[in-house]
């Protein structure tokens, strides 16, 4: 760990004089679980390549601006590659043109701007899900389960994350024309928020049939709400990515499934993409990482995975 420009940077061991570098920026750290899994795989890659690899995140999750001055600072070291999450277009629109003007290789993963926009954003490649469809197939799923009549909220933990907002539409796009009632709330703000904001609404409601969560900080603030409640299992729980609280919560029957996009394999794949690019001239491409579901029947095997950092 060194610091730089005020800014922590996780990096793999000492650095030889002929040893390519690259920084992976994103804009939440390893304090949370989907993101220190995303850092192991960057991690590994770089040992197994030979490569040295800064994983750099502001301390503050979503901190927008911090994130963008990691960026600026990795493109003024003049790596070997750089890959950075872009959770919010417009902000990133100058440092990504600097980056690519200075022949940088550059992968937008995990997060990027919708639509799509290569005028806009010239980087070389997008390594991740695509959130829309990932949110359309959580939608779809549901609705095994729901019928026409039932209510639904969407709880979202991060506004304005060009991420969370496409899966947000894509479970939206099968519930409207189902019948489903539905909302969406901000739980921004930690678990104490969330959960009052939960309260609120279902003294309001009286009654719901299925919550939809965006990822892991929303599925633990959904679990504890449902347990709290009394409502554990009796009411659908559905999400995104996967940790240690999401695969309990499968297992004891609280949570019905979550769709994991891999972000081991993700992380890996962009340091092997990065490095391809710098020593032998290949042109990175796209990988959807929209991964699978992880429910009853196959959560034994994915915790074991769970348990060494892998998924």
């Amino acid at each position: 760990v060194f610091a730089l420009a005020g800014l922590m940077f996780l990096s793999t061991g000492a650095l030889a004089a002929d040893q390519p570098v690259y920084y992976i920026v994103a804009h939440a750290g390893t304090g949370e679980s989907f993101w220190a899994v995303m850092y192991k795989g960057a991690m590994e890659a770089g040992r197994v390549l030979g490569a040295k690899v800064h994983f750099v995140a502001p301390d503050q999750p979503g901190d927008l601006a911090k994130q963008v001055a990691i960026l600026r600072a990795a493109i003024a070291a003049n790596p070997a590659g750089i890959a950075t999450t872009v959770p919010n277009a417009k902000a990133f629109i100058d440092p990504i043109r600097k980056a690519v003007a200075k022949g940088i290789p550059l992968i937008v993963y995990d997060t990027r701007e919708d639509p799509r926009d290569p005028i806009l954003l010239p980087y070389d490649a997008y390594i991740g899900a695509d959130d829309f469809k990932s949110g359309e197939r959580v939608g779809q799923r549901a609705l095994r389960t729901l019928k026409k009549g039932d209510r639904a909220v969407i709880i979202n933990h991060g506004p304005g994350h060009s991420g969370f907002e496409m899966r947000s539409g894509g479970i939206k796009k099968h519930l409207k024309p189902a019948g489903i009632e539905f909302e969406e709330l901000d739980i921004s703000g930690g678990a104490t928020k969330g959960l009052s904001v939960l309260a609120s609404y279902l003294k309001r409601v009286k009654a719901v049939e299925a919550i939809f969560a965006l990822g892991s900080n929303g599925t633990a603030i959904a679990a504890k709400f449902l347990e709290e409640k009394g409502l554990a299992g009796k009411v659908l729980l559905a999400s995104f990515d996967i940790d240690s609280v999401a695969v309990k919560a499968i297992e004891e029957g609280k949570m019905a499934f979550t769709l994991d996009q891999m972000p081991f394999y993700q992380s890996y794949m962009v340091v092997t993409q990065l490095h391809q690019a710098h020593m032998n001239q290949f042109t990175p491409i796209d990988m959807d990482y929209g991964g699978g579901f992880v429910s009853k029947e196959n959560v034994a095997q994915v915790n074991e995975l769970v348990k060494q950092g892998i998924r």
